[in-house]
Order: structure tokens, then sequence, then C-alpha cells
């Protein structure tokens, strides 16, 4: 018999002395049971595992209530409840025994259903981000714009070189801004294809400040197009491009929108 075998032989001895010793070892036993009888004020009547059992008891108990039972030495004819609250600190075995959440100041048993709030998490949710609504000072930023949606249309004819007026009143601050369809007309010298000419002009609006917005709408000169820009107050230039194959020239119009804060409403 060489060494390996010797030890194995040691090993499985040992452990048949320690199975033997383990069977004659008196050592308590803790359940969790149910109540569901009173006896007397001495005795009450629990349920482990299907089973009923008679545990001594040393205070009131009511029926449904879960107390800790002990078995002292392993001695099931001398059962009694070691514990009456089912709290954390008097348990005597460790696993899930209450639950508490971080908005929660006490451990909940039973039946617990948890919910955001308890775990502090009230302001959280699973709106869409389509769906969720701005934020307050992103509301106030909305707000300081101008929105056609706070359009108030006039329609005011009048002796000027323009269609109609549109007036815009920012709710927020009474801040105003007006709207004018402006249209110019013009002779223009022959324009030679691909080419361009510009010309000068003068906005004849009254009291239209000085930092008005040219915004061009269109021409009645087909493959024509129009490029506007400002350049000092209401004087603005207009470049004529001509798209089409062959030299244009003659009278055109060109229609364009102006924004711009009157100096009466400032």
């Amino acid at each position: 018999m060489n060494f390996q075998d010797v030890y194995k032989k040691i090993a499985e001895d040992l452990n048949y002395l320690f199975s033997i010793k383990a069977d004659t070892l008196k050592y308590d036993k803790t359940f969790r049971a149910k109540v569901i009888e009173n006896i007397s004020t001495k005795k009450c009547k629990v349920l482990y595992k299907g089973k009923e059992h008679v545990v001594k008891c040393d205070g009131d108990v009511n029926v449904n209530d879960m107390v800790w039972v002990c078995a002292p030495g392993n001695d099931w004819n001398e059962l009694y409840i070691q514990s009456y609250s089912y709290q954390i600190d008097s348990l005597p075995t460790s696993g899930v025994i209450g639950v508490k959440g971080n908005s929660e100041t006490t451990y909940r048993t039973g039946n617990v259903n948890i919910t955001a709030e308890n775990i502090g998490l009230e302001k959280v949710n699973n709106t869409s981000d389509q769906d969720k609504p701005i934020s307050i000072k992103q509301q106030t930023a909305l707000n300081d714009k101008v929105s056609s949606s706070v359009f108030d249309l006039h329609k005011k004819a009048d002796s000027k070189d323009h269609d109609s007026r549109y007036y815009t009143k920012n709710i927020s601050n009474n801040y105003f801004k007006k709207f004018e369809i402006f249209t110019v007309n013009d002779d223009l010298d022959l324009i030679e294809p691909r080419d361009y000419t510009e010309e000068s002009y003068i906005c004849n609006i009254s009291g239209i400040g000085d930092n008005p917005i040219f915004i061009p709408i269109g021409n009645n000169v087909p493959n024509f197009t129009i490029d506007i820009t400002k350049i000092n107050g209401a004087e603005f230039r207009v470049r004529w491009f001509n798209h089409n194959e062959g030299s244009f020239g003659g009278l055109v119009t060109a229609t364009f929108l102006v924004i711009y804060t009157p100096k009466d409403f400032v």
C-alpha cells in the first residue's frame, strides 16, 4: 500500500467518525411559523411546513402572526417562541426579511408593493421624448420669440407701393414687429444668359427703422431669380439673375417681405 492509499483510508475513517458524531449532536433549530390558535396565555399552536406544533409563549400572540420558533437541542417537544417581532435585529437567520426603499424610514413585510415613490424615483417615468413637456426655462425662451401662432393679421390698403401690412405682437414683452409685402417695378437693360445686373432702391415705408430685413418672395420673369442685400437703413440692392438661354430686358416686377421694428412702436 502506497502513501496515497494510506491518506485516502485515513480520510474515509475520519469522515465516518464525524458523521456518527453529527447524528448525536444536539443543536438548536430555529424556524419561522404562523400562529393558528391560542391555546392559553402560555401556549399556542403554530403551523410549519404543513404540520401543527404546540409551542410555549410568554406573551400574547395573535392568530396569523408570523413568529420565530426555537427547538432547543433539536427537541421538538420543548418548542417555544423565540421572537415575536419580525424585525431585522431580532431575526436569528439571514435572508430577505423586510423591504425599505431610499425614501422610506421603516421596513415593510408581507406582500410588499414597490412603487417609484418608495425607492425615490417618483420623478422618473416612461414618457416618450415627443410627449415630454418642455422645461419652464425653455418655455420662457420660446415666449420671447415672435411666432406665427401669435400673428394678428390686418390687411390694410394704402397709397404706398406695397400690397398689405401684417402686424405681430410678442405677448411676453409687448415688443412689436411689422411685416410688409413690398413690390418693385423696374425697366431693366438687356441681361445676357447666365449673367446678372443689379439695382439699388430705397424702401419707401415710413418709420422703417435702421435694421430692416429683406426677404425675396418671387418675380414675374420665368427663369429669373433675385438676391436682395441691405445696404444701410431703408436702402437695399437687388441682383437679377438671368437663367434663360437667351438675353432678356424690359419691365420686371419683384416681390419681397420687409421685416422691421417701426420707430413709433419702440
